[in-house]
């Protein structure tokens, strides 16, 4: 069932990032989860941001339209099944190209060889 709802994600997700987000003006706006792709800036939101403003901008920074295309292609090389290496290290590039980093990149390309080998 997991692996159902995992795979219609991933279908969505490919189909979603082929086209412009139609909210590309409203961009950065808050993560809804930590990054993958990207080092965790602290806040530079000065002394008069309260301590829950302070907490949430570092649990969920800002993140422009480039990074979220970043963080979808590198979910979805992440994510993707036995057998579709090549697509998912196609995605990783594009992450990379992005402005994902280099070294969350290279770890997942190090799976994705070691799984095709197996």
């Amino acid at each position: 069932m997991i692996a159902k709802q995992t795979k219609k994600i991933a279908h969505e997700l490919t189909y979603a990032i082929t086209i412009t987000d139609p909210y590309i003006n409203y961009y950065p706006f808050q993560a809804m989860q930590p990054l993958n792709c990207f080092e965790r800036q602290e806040s530079n939101s000065g002394s008069d941001a309260t301590l829950w403003q302070k907490i949430i901008q570092n649990q969920h920074p800002l993140i422009t339209y480039e990074q979220t295309k970043a963080e979808v292609y590198y979910q979805l090389a992440y994510t993707s099944e036995p057998g579709e290496e090549t697509q998912a290290k196609n995605y990783l590039d594009q992450a990379e190209a992005l402005g994902c980093m280099a070294e969350r990149v290279a770890t997942i390309r190090t799976f994705l060889d070691r799984r095709a080998t197996k």
